[in-house]
C-alpha cells in the first residue's frame, strides 16, 4: 500500500488547495460533532459536493466526528452519519466509544479511523480497539515514538496515521481537560481555548523564570519521510484546519515532493517556516526530541530577515538583505520575545527600508518576515480540472443527447424533449461549444469530441442549458458510490431494575492514609502511586490487605518498557486495573484481573453499554458532565456508575519533563522532591506531580479541589484523598468533613459547552 498524505481542510479554499497540490485524501469537519468547531467548516447541505469533488480526482474524504456526545445528542450524531454514509464518505473519524459501538452496529460498513483522542498510544490498545469496533485505521498518540508506531504498524488489518506537521497539544490528546474545568469549554467537544498558549511563571524552590512553558514548538517531520514510510505507516497527516489555504497549499506541496522521492531542500524547509512556526520545528516525540517547548513566542515565529537600525518619531529603520515587499508581515523580537510589528514605507537603498512601527522597538533589535507575500502569490494557483470528452446528439424528432467520458467511467444523458424542425433559428456546433464551456462550478474542462446536429433542428436555450446542468451533475455524481442507508435507532434505558448501592470508592497516594477509619468507609481502593516499584506496591497490598477491591492506576499513556514494568508488579498480586485509557485491558482480560474504568471519558449511556460489554462493572462517569447529564448514564443495570466527589483535579497529562525544559534536569540526579510550580498571569497556581514508571510522566494539577459533598443525591462516590493527610482524610471521610481549602464544584452545575 503507498503511503497516504492527509491534509486538512478547514474551509473550502483550504479543501481545493489541498488537491491542487497532490494530497490523496482530505478530512474536515461539519458544524457539529468536530474537534474544531472554530473553523468555518462546511455543511451537511454542501458535503455532497465535496465528496464528489475530491473522488473525481482520486482523492478520499474523512468527516471528523471525534467529539464526545451527550445522550441528547445521539439520535442527532447517528443521522449525521448516516447521513455522510449515504452521501459516499470514505471513512469517519471517532473519538467517542459510545457512538463508536453504535456505528459499528447500524453501519457496519462505514469505515472508522479511531481518533487521536481515543489514546490509541500502543500495541496492545490498538489491538484491543480495532477488534471492538471493526475500526480500519487508529490516528496514534502523538506521545509514540517509532519503534511503537512500527509495533502498531505491523497489526494485519489495521492501518495506522502519524501526524507529521502542525500543531503539537502539550496534553496527551482525548485527556486535556484544562479549558474544561477552568473555561468550561472542554477540548473534548471541539471548544478549547487554548490555555495552554497563555504566559506562565515556573517556580522550582528559589527558582523562577516566566514563558509560555506549556506552548509546543510545532512538529515538522519532513526530513524523516522516508523512515516512516519505512516504518509501515499507512498515512502521513498534516495538522491545520485552522489554518490558511496557502498553508495547506505549500505544506502539502512540500511533503508531496518527500512522498514523491524528490530532494528536498533548504528552499523548502524556509518555505515551511515562512508559512507558520512556532520555535523552528521540532521532530517530536517520534523521534525522542526533548525540546518540544517553545516558552519565548506561542504564536507564529516567522524568519528573522533584518534588525532595526535606529528609531525616531514613529519610523524605524531597518537593514536586511531580503527583497521586502510593503505587502509582507512582520514581527520585532528582542531575545526571542515579541516587542513590535513593523509596516514598510518605502525603500531606501539596496538593503535599507524605511517603516512605521507600533511597540516597545529599539535599536539591535530583530525583524522577522512573518507573511512572505511572494510565496503567498506562488501558492494561489488556478484549481485542477479534469479533461472531460462530450459528444452531443440532436436528431430531428428525436431527444438530445450528451456522452460524457473521462477515465473510463461513461456517462449518457438524454434530455426529455423531443426536437422538432426550426422555424427561425436553427441549433449550431457554436451553441453546443458556448453552452457546454460553462462548467458552473464543477473541475471539468470539456474537450469536444463529436456534436452531430440535423439540419433546421430547434432546441430552446432554457432546454440546452437544462441538459448541460443535468448532465453534468450526473457525471459529477457517477464518481463516487452511495449508499441507503437507515437506522431506527431508539433510547432504552434501563429504569426498572435499577438502584443505586451508595458505594465508595477512593483514590490514595500514599498508602499511609489507609487507617482503619478511612477502610471501613471504603468499599473500592485506587493506588495510584508517585513512583511505581515493587516495594511501594507490596506496602499498598499491606496496608489495604482487608479490602476486597483494590486497584493499581494505570496510567494515561504507556510505553512498552512502562507496560512491562506493570506486568511484573502485578505477578504475584490480585490487584485490579483502574484503566485510564485501553492500554492494558488486553492484560487484564487475558489474566483475569478486575477492571475499574477510572478515565474512559464515559459521556453517555451507551459508552457504558460499551463498556459493560467487556465486563468492566465499575465505571466513573466523565468530569465533565453536569448533574442533569449524569442522570441518564447512572441508570443501567449491573454495572457501578461512580461520581467524582471531591479532591485533586487533572488538567492535563504530560510526557515531556518540565524540569529538563526550563531548568536542564539531569534524570541521573532527579528525585522530584520539590514540586514544580506553574503560576498564571492572575497569579493562580497549578501544581506539577511526577509519576515514576521506567519513563516519567507528569500531570498539571488544578489550583482548587473538587468538592461536590453537598450534592447528597449521588449515590456511588468517587473520592481522591491524595491531596489530604491522615487526619483530613479521616475526618472527610468519617465524619464528611472537608479541610479548609480552595474548592469547586467543577463543571457539576454548569457543563461543558
Amino acid at each position: 500500500m503507498k503511503t497516504e498524505l492527509l491534509a486538512p481542510a478547514g474551509n473550502a479554499d483550504a479543501f481545493l488547495a489541498a488537491i491542487d497540490y497532490g494530497a490523496n485524501a482530505v478530512y474536515l469537519g461539519i458544524e457539529k460533532f468536530n474537534a474544531r468547531n472554530k473553523a468555518e467548516n462546511f455543511t451537511l447541505d454542501n458535503l455532497s459536493y465535496y465528496i464528489n469533488y475530491a473522488h473525481l480526482f482520486n482523492v478520499k474524504v474523512y468527516l471528523t466526528l471525534n467529539t464526545l456526545v451527550k445522550d441528547f445528542e445521539i439520535e442527532d450524531f447517528l443521522f449525521t452519519a448516516k447521513s455522510v454514509y449515504n452521501m459516499g464518505i470514505d471513512a469517519v473519524i471517532i473519538q467517542d466509544i459510545g457512538m463508536a459501538n453504535l456505528l459499528k452496529e447500524y453501519l457496519p460498513d462505514l469505515n472508522l479511523h479511531l481518533s487521536t483522542q481515543m489514546a490509541v498510544s500502543n500495541f496492545h490498545s490498538a489491538v484491543i480497539l480495532k477488534d471492538l469496533f471493526n475500526a480500519k485505521r487508529a490516528v496514534l498518540s502523538r506521545e509514540c515514538d517509532l519503534e511503537e508506531i512500527k509495533r502498531v504498524s505491523s497489526l494485519k488489518g489495521l492501518e495506522t496515521e502519524v501526524f507529521v506537521h502542525g500543531a503539537l497539544c502539550v496534553s496527551l490528546s482525548g485527556y486535556c481537560y484544562f479549558s474544561s474545568l477552568v473555561f468550561s469549554n472542554s477540548g473534548n467537544r471541539g471548544m478549547c481555548l487554548q490555555p495552554c498558549r497563555k504566559r506562565y511563571s515556573c517556580i522550582l524552590e528559589d527558582k523562577m523564570q516566566s514563558g509560555y512553558f506549556l506552548s509546543t514548538k510545532d512538529i515538522c517531520l519532513l526530513n524523516y519521510v522516508e523512515k516512516l514510510t519505512e516504518s509501515g505507516v499507512s498515512s502521513l497527516k498534516i495538522e491545520g484546519r485552522m489554518k490558511s489555504p496557502e498553508y495547506v497549499a505549500g505544506v502539502v506541496k512540500t511533503y508531496r515532493k518527500a512522498l514523491d522521492g524528490e530532494n528536498i531542500t533548504l528552499k523548502d524547509m524556509e518555505n515551511l517556516k515562512h508559512l507558520f512556526n512556532r520555535g523552528d520545528f521540532s521532530s517530536g516525540y517520534v523521534f525522542k526530541n526533548k525540546n518540544i517547548i517553545y516558552n519565548k513566542l506561542q504564536n507564529h515565529k516567522g524568519i528573522k530577515v533584518g534588525e532595526i537600525l535606529k528609531v525616531n518619531d514613529g519610523f524605524a529603520e531597518i537593514m536586511s538583505n531580503r527583497n521586502l515587499k510593503k505587502e509582507d508581515g512582520f514581527k520585532v523580537t528582542r531575545n526571542c520575545e515579541e516587542v513590535g510589528s513593523i509596516e514598510i514605507s518605502k525603500k531606501l537603498n539596496s538593503n535599507k527600508y524605511l517603516c512605521r512601527f507600533k511597540g516597545k522597538v529599539l535599536r539591535g533589535d530583530d525583524v522577522n518576515i512573518t507573511k512572505n507575500s511572494k510565496l503567498l502569490n506562488e501558492l494561489s494557483i488556478p484549481h485542477k480540472k479534469i479533461t472531460v470528452a462530450l459528444s452531443f446528439y440532436a436528431r430531428l424528432n428525436g431527444a438530445p443527447k450528451v456522452v460524457l467520458q473521462y477515465n473510463g467511467k461513461i456517462v449518457e444523458y438524454v434530455l426529455d424533449f423531443i426536437l422538432q424542425e426550426s422555424l427561425n433559428y436553427n441549433l449550431t456546433k457554436q451553441d453546443i461549444i458556448n453552452c457546454f464551456d460553462k462548467t458552473d462550478n464543477y473541475p471539468f474542462k470539456i474537450n469536444f469530441k463529436d456534436i452531430c446536429i440535423d439540419d433546421n433542428v430547434f432546441l430552446p436555450k432554457s432546454k440546452l442549458n437544462e441538459i448541460r446542468r443535468n448532465s453534468f451533475a450526473k457525471f459529477f455524481q457517477n464518481f463516487t458510490a452511495t449508499n441507503n442507508a437507515q437506522i431506527n435507532y431508539k433510547k432504552e434505558f434501563e429504569k426498572d431494575n435499577f438502584a443505586e448501592k451508595g458505594l465508595t470508592a477512593i483514590i490514595i497516594s500514599d498508602e499511609n492514609v489507609l487507617t482503619d477509619k478511612v477502610i471501613n468507609k471504603t468499599d473500592y481502593i485506587i493506588f495510584r502511586p508517585h513512583h511505581y516499584s515493587q516495594t511501594i506496591i507490596e506496602n499498598f497490598i499491606k496496608k489495604a490487605c482487608f479490602v476486597k477491591n483494590k486497584y493499581l492506576y494505570i496510567p494515561e499513556f504507556l510505553q512498552e518498557e512502562d507496560y512491562s514494568l506493570i506486568k511484573k508488579l502485578l505477578k504475584n498480586n490480585d490487584l485490579g486495573l483502574a484503566l485510564n485509557s485501553f492500554n492494558m485491558l488486553d492484560y487484564a482480560t487475558q489474566n483475569n484481573r478486575d477492571v475499574f474504568a477510572l478515565n474512559l471519558n464515559v459521556f453517555n449511556f451507551e459508552s457504558v453499554k460499551t463498556l459493560r460489554k467487556l465486563n468492566i462493572k465499575n465505571i466513573a462517569a466523565s468530569k465533565e458532565l453536569n448533574g442533569r447529564e449524569l442522570k441518564d448514564i447512572i441508570k443501567i443495570n449491573n454495572v457501578n456508575i461512580f461520581i467524582s466527589v471531591y479532591g485533586e483535579m487533572d488538567l492535563m497529562y504530560l510526557k515531556h519533563c518540565p524540569l529538563k525544559e526550563n531548568f536542564n534536569g539531569d534524570c541521573s540526579k532527579c528525585s522530584y522532591k520539590n514540586k514544580l510550580i506553574y503560576k498564571d498571569e492572575k497569579g493562580i497556581v497549578f501544581d506539577i506531580d511526577r509519576y515514576k514508571l521506567v519513563n516519567c510522566y507528569f500531570s498539571l494539577k488544578n489550583d482548587r479541589l473538587l468538592n461536590l459533598l453537598k450534592f447528597t443525591e449521588i449515590k456511588n462516590k468517587l473520592i481522591n484523598l491524595s491531596s489530604l493527610n491522615v487526619s483530613e482524610a479521616e475526618n472527610l471521610m468519617v465524619n464528611g468533613i472537608a479541610p479548609d481549602k480552595n474548592y469547586t464544584v467543577g463543571n457539576f452545575i454548569k457543563g461543558v459547552k
